[in-house]
């Protein structure tokens, strides 16, 4: 249960922190089950949520290696979201593992860890990662497109706007743009806000673009 708790708890802040406690979360229980058979279909539940992250921590080995060996000592790459930005010297580690073949729930994981200023020196890997990624696997747990959304947004250089309004002005990248787009929030370069305003219809991001209209009268 141990495993469980700190899962769910410590990675609930972000998108790839809900898909985590959705994979460790006890499923519905019926009104007419007794006690017994609660007790038995959580140990049953808990067993599988056991699987998963002995599996991740199996995928994950060389990884979690490397950046012990730099200091950084974590179960899962995830925890990294748990913590200060004080792991930005094993940058390049993260990034050379990012090209790898990993499950997608450990893709997205490794590009949210990556998701601040200091990893603007890899936004064009980042940018082509994205364009490259196929489509996600529904049946499997994790969105890496999400994550490279995140890792864009929040790594983005300023001479990188026009690529990033690109991006997010392309319908092909779907749901992520929403994701995408908050750099252009950010940013007070003219160009974002003029790109905002056109984006304001567009049927994936005149949703979360009229949030913050509503938000600033508040």
């Amino acid at each position: 249960m141990g495993d469980t708790v700190r899962l769910v708890v410590g990675n609930d802040a972000s998108s790839i922190r809900m898909t985590m406690a959705k994979a460790t979360k006890t499923p519905p229980e019926s009104r007419e089950m007794t006690p017994e058979e609660r007790a038995a279909r959580l140990r049953a539940y808990e067993d599988v949520v056991r699987e998963r992250i002995a599996k991740w921590k199996v995928e994950q080995a060389d990884l979690i290696r490397e950046l012990a060996q730099e200091g950084v000592d974590v179960e899962l790459v995830q925890d990294l979201m748990n913590r200060p930005n004080n792991y930005v010297h094993v940058l390049p580690i993260l990034a050379k593992h990012l090209q790898r073949s990993y499950s997608q729930l450990t893709q997205e994981a490794i590009s949210r860890s990556m998701a601040m200023r200091e990893a603007h020196p890899y936004w064009d890997l980042f940018a082509r990662l994205y364009r490259a990624l196929p489509p996600t696997n529904p049946a499997e747990q994790g969105q890496p497109e999400d994550g490279l959304a995140v890792a864009l947004s929040f790594s983005m250089p300023k001479e990188k706007l026009l690529e990033m309004i690109d991006l997010v002005s392309d319908p092909h990248f779907g749901p992520s743009r929403v994701l995408l787009i908050q750099a252009l929030r950010r940013s007070r370069d003219p160009r974002a806000a003029e790109a905002i305003e056109r984006l304001r219809d567009d049927p994936g991001l005149s949703k979360e673009i009229a949030t913050w209209r509503r938000r600033k009268k508040r």
